[in-house]
């Protein structure tokens, strides 16, 4: 999602992949990409794999999205299993729950790089 105040509000993101074999653009993010500053809201996230960072959702640098009510359940990532924001990113998680994600090593439910807040 690149556009700022855009709002998912009630969907289920499932069976994500970010896999790509040597682009690291695409092997990360593999529910929700985000680039702008989004809202989530009572959305599922769930059953994403992403081979880098961000199984249910990676933020970029700079974004500021705000989720609401949102469930992350079994998603996979070497870092930030559930979420995965890069420095710069400022993400609000309200009234969230964070579910069996599984990270190898950083992060299974939330992992934010330097300076993200």
């Amino acid at each position: 999602i690149g556009a700022d105040d855009a709002t998912l509000d009630g969907f289920t993101v499932t069976a994500g992949k970010a896999d790509h074999p040597s682009e690291a653009l695409h092997q990360a993010a593999a529910g929700i990409g985000n680039a702008g500053s989004t809202t989530v809201r009572n959305c599922t996230i769930r059953d994403n794999v992403a081979v880098l960072a961000g199984g249910g959702m990676g933020n970029g640098t700079g974004p500021a999205p705000t989720v609401l009510g949102s469930r992350f359940v079994n998603n996979t990532a070497p870092n930030g299993a559930g979420m995965y924001s890069q420095a710069g990113s400022a993400a609000t998680i309200t009234d969230c729950i964070f579910e069996n994600n599984i990270a190898e090593n950083s992060g299974g439910a939330i992992s934010a790089s330097q300076s993200s807040s």
